[in-house]
């Protein structure tokens, strides 16, 4: 089975286990779209919505650990840091 193929249907069962009412993952690389693909619904009212790569999410409560992983990633890349390393190393206290 194709990585693609595999990944449908990790996202396809999720929907089905209750793990999220819908999903829409995008990879990309380089500004190429190498894998595109909406499943489920949104929790649109009044009624649910199918979810196509156009859907918008409201980020809300997310933004900041989202963007807290990007960074902690970013700095992890650059060897700035590293995913084992202690917040007591990183703030010593004053």
């Amino acid at each position: 089975m194709s990585g693609e193929k595999r990944i449908l249907q990790l996202l396809l069962e999720a929907v089905a286990g209750g793990v999220f009412p819908g999903a829409v993952l995008l990879v990309a690389r380089h500004k190429k779209t190498l894998f595109c693909e909406a499943v489920g619904n949104g929790a649109g009212l009044p009624a649910p919505r199918l979810m196509t790569s156009q859907t918008r999410f409201d980020l809300a409560s997310l933004t900041k650990p989202l963007a807290t992983a990007l960074t902690v990633l970013c700095l992890v890349s650059q060897e700035k840091l590293q995913l084992d390393d202690s917040l007591a190393e990183l703030l010593p206290s004053t």
